[in-house]
């Protein structure tokens, strides 16, 4: 309202402010009613609450398609402050088998039939909350020992992949993951070549596709996945997650087994950090802390054993315990930011009713996207040969390997044998040029260096970078040497 007044003062405008609500179920448009901005706060609260009410009703009546259990791992939990690689190691490679664990057991909960081979199908997700651990997990993966009845399928789906390669992921998840098959139809994904030859080449009778991604996988991806595992960082990340799971098909009825694993605590919970543990991403703050970052306290699994939805952050509690309940966590960060009775530079009400906006110091107090610059980098192919190069201000291309610690290496370990869909890097800018190499090799190298100079973009946080060595794959993207 304060900006719909500022923009009205300014063009003449008269009209009061429409407010228009819209979700699955339905839209509406209400004009705010009373002159003054306290009677129209007061409209919009009344008509914001009938609507909301009426979400609420229409989410309780819903078919129940997701369900949830906390997986316990406390007993990886260290007393001491023993940071020692070794030891840090060790408790991440526990983790990783836990989920392992479960992911057996979504499967043969969740899995569906294969027509033509009479093979268990099923296709998961396990989120996780950073690049660094999805890399890492991914690998776990491809190189652990599974019953001969198991074959496993890994894709690692994360941000700091070259952005042509990730488009070809991203295209072939679109594809596969979408159901929208009418009853007695085959899913599409049977149909994929590449799901096909996995299917038909698999020595188990269980063949499980498995996507290990970080949040990149909670916006705005249409994709219909039978179950997932989540490592937490946010109650509002775990709503988002749990919407891509059976997120095309209709049900008959509400689902009777689980479908979505949740980890008792992250790895930043694990490993003992001090202070804020489900941040970037997530809503702690040294201001918003958590008295304790187990799962089974910070939220009602019973009730997400009935049914997960986004209730808990559509109405907020009536008493708010923001250090106690996930959920309230978040409604109290929120609502700081909709305080009013605070004024001064560093507030928005400093910059709406006070004379703030005639100096600097609003923006310096809050830094427009502040955080860490990111540093763009270009996986270039120049004389037959691929590496890391950055743009200069001046137009021209850089190599950066050596003071930025980046090497590109192309294959890792055992990942030909469990990898779910095979991309090169080197294939992929190919099939964008339009020369063959024994043609004419000249004009062939001119082409894949423009093509990835355009398509070889990737995207790195400074501080992520700060001190330490990086090494390329194509199937894993940008990772930390260890």
């Amino acid at each position: 309202q304060e900006g719909w007044e500022c923009y009205r003062s300014f063009y003449k405008k008269s009209k009061q402010p429409v407010c228009v609500w819209c979700d699955e179920f339905s839209a509406k448009a209400e004009l705010l009613q009373g002159a003054a901005t306290e009677e129209r706060c007061q409209s919009y609260a009344a008509k914001h609450k009938e609507f909301v009410s009426k979400r609420v009703r229409k989410l309780e009546e819903q078919c129940v398609k997701r369900k949830a259990y906390i997986v316990s791992c406390s007993h990886l939990l260290k007393e001491t402050a023993d940071e020692k690689k070794l030891v840090k190691l060790s408790r991440e490679k526990q983790y990783f088998g836990i989920i392992k664990e479960e992911i057996k057991k979504l499967h043969i909960a969740h899995s569906w039939v294969d027509p033509k081979t009479k093979k268990q199908i099923s296709f998961g997700v396990v989120r996780v909350a950073n690049i660094n651990p999805c890399v890492e997990l991914s690998q776990y993966l491809m190189d652990a020992e599974w019953e001969e009845d198991f074959s496993p399928y890994v894709m690692a789906y994360h941000s700091r992949q070259v952005l042509l390669l990730r488009h070809e992921q991203e295209r072939h998840l679109d594809a596969v993951l979408k159901r929208k098959e009418k009853p007695g139809e085959e899913p599409a994904a049977l149909s994929n070549p590449r799901i096909r030859k996995c299917i038909d080449e698999a020595n188990g009778e269980n063949v499980i596709f498995i996507l290990v991604a970080t949040p990149v996988e909670e916006v705005g991806r249409d994709h219909d996945l039978d179950w997932a595992i989540i490592e937490p960082s946010s109650y509002r990340s775990i709503i988002q997650l749990v919407g891509r799971i059976l997120r095309h098909r209709m049900l008959k009825g509400d689902v009777v087994t689980p479908n979505i694993a949740i980890m008792q605590y992250n790895l930043k919970g694990l490993a003992g950090q001090e202070g804020a543990v489900f941040c970037r991403p997530g809503y702690e703050t040294k201001k918003h802390n958590l008295r304790t970052h187990n799962m089974k306290e910070l939220v009602n699994e019973e009730q997400l054993r009935k049914g997960v939805n986004a209730i808990p952050r559509i109405v907020a509690a009536a008493t708010l315990k923001a250090d106690e309940r996930l959920a309230d966590l978040e409604h109290a960060v929120m609502n700081d930011f909709k305080e009013r009775s605070v004024h001064g530079p560093e507030v928005l009400q400093g910059w709406l009713t006070g004379y703030w906006w005639l100096t600097a110091l609003h923006q310096q107090f809050n830094r427009f996207r502040a955080g860490s610059p990111q540093v763009k980098l270009y996986l270039c192919w120049e004389d037959g040969s691929l590496a890391f190069y950055e743009h200069t201000e001046q137009g021209s291309f850089e190599k950066r390997e050596d003071c930025r610690g980046l090497k590109y290496i192309g294959t890792y370990g055992k990942e030909e044998k469990r990898q779910w869909l095979s991309r090169q890097y080197h294939e992929a800018l190919e099939r964008q040029i339009s020369i063959d190499r024994e043609e004419d090799e000249q004009k062939y190298n001119e082409e894949m260096k423009n093509v990835s100079q355009r398509y070889g973009e990737v995207n790195v946080l400074e501080r992520d970078m700060e001190n330490k060595s990086f090494v390329y794959v194509d199937q894993f993207g940008l990772m930390e040497e260890k």
